[in-house]
């Protein structure tokens, strides 16, 4: 009997489809790189892509284009036969509901592929890299323009047109082991995605939170509700105190959030704490505790403290803050604890 996909996989999935559906994404690769299994599973990516709406332009080595050809056959996967050569043409392919295809040279994103994605509004780049490029998947994980331009990576001989796609407007490149199965599939369908990515715009972002985040927050952080592990709050709570909440955001994504309330005197709160589930051990909560150690000080904050029934060791181990007797919280706060009923424990950390 064949298995079934697992509920929370597909869950997982779905979530992306509304935010892939509709775009243009760029995919280039050396046929010859893979197996015939690697190929095979390519295909059926490619294809499931196209049938939730994404567009996509391939770019192959000219001799490689007819067995790539032959191989979508057999997945019916809609590719247009004839190679484009300028944006024009692709416009109208990808416009009908085929895939359009490119012809490269021997290095990656050659000029005339250049020239043809800088006039379409492509919105990703991903480039699935063999052996000869490997260094660039050792490289690291995510570089901005800025950071790709001073590590190194000028001995690159494409360097320069990374640079020129992504100041036209481009936001992302990818480059991703080409050897690993559904690589492309893992790199779209995830937030932290897979490889070595350039970015134009803030990939990682800690904002202030405005209305829009409010219901997603309240979703977000209602496990540890429901656990105790963070104080209840409702829509209109975080509303009244919308000037001290932020949130974290990854590629446009919501994955954590966090206060700073500013008490009686020159002492502040660390609170409303919460990173996503799948996001937990990357040091995002981390920054984002530091981040608000700095709004603090520009507020001449001396003191920040933080209640806490669940993260004691990261407070303590990860941030370096001491434990704090709770009459030494302020009286407006801890009248709201004693009121509460939760057994706290008090951390605190001077600034000054």
């Amino acid at each position: 009997m064949q298995s079934s996909i697992h509920p929370q996989n597909t869950r997982e999935l779905l979530q992306y489809v509304p935010q892939v559906m509709g775009k243009t994404f760029v995919v280039e690769f050396r046929w010859a790189d893979f197996s015939d299994s690697l190929k095979s599973e390519l295909m059926l990516d490619l294809a499931m892509l196209q049938n939730i709406g994404v567009k996509l332009i391939l770019i192959v080595e000219k001799e490689e284009v007819e067995d790539v050809l032959d191989w979508g056959l057999d997945v019916a996967l809609r590719l247009e036969n004839d190679i484009q050569t300028d944006a024009e043409g692709i416009r109208s392919v990808i416009q009908r509901g085929q895939f359009a295809i490119m012809a490269s040279g021997e290095d990656y994103l050659e000029e005339e592929v250049v020239v043809a994605l800088k006039a379409l509004d492509t919105d990703k780049v991903l480039l699935l890299i063999g052996d000869e490029r490997r260094e660039l998947l050792e490289a690291g994980e995510s570089f901005s323009t800025s950071q790709w331009s001073k590590n190194g990576f000028k001995e690159w001989s494409f360097h320069a047109r990374v640079n020129d796609l992504l100041e036209s407007g481009i936001s992302r490149i990818h480059f991703l082991n080409a050897y690993l199965p559904s690589v492309i599939l893992s790199e779209i369908f995830s937030i932290e995605g897979s490889g070595m990515m350039v970015y134009r715009d803030s990939y990682r972002l800690i904002r202030k939170m405005v209305p829009e985040d409010i219901p997603e927050v309240l979703t977000m952080i209602g496990r540890s509700v429901k656990t105790s592990l963070l104080v209840p709050r409702e829509y209109e709570d975080i509303e009244n105190l919308l000037e001290d909440y932020y949130v974290y955001q990854i590629d446009e994504n919501v994955i954590g959030c966090a206060a700073l309330h500013h008490h009686e005197g020159k002492s502040g709160e660390i609170a409303c704490l919460y990173i996503k589930q799948g996001h937990q051990g990357w040091g995002y909560g981390e920054q984002l505790v530091k981040y608000l150690e700095e709004r603090a000080r520009e507020q001449e904050i001396v003191e920040l403290f933080a209640l806490t029934t669940g993260a004691s060791h990261f407070f303590e181990t990860r941030l370096k803050y001491q434990t704090f007797p709770q009459n030494k919280v302020p009286l407006s706060r801890l009248k709201a604890l004693q009121e509460s009923g939760r057994e706290s424990l008090a951390f605190f950390k001077n600034l000054s």
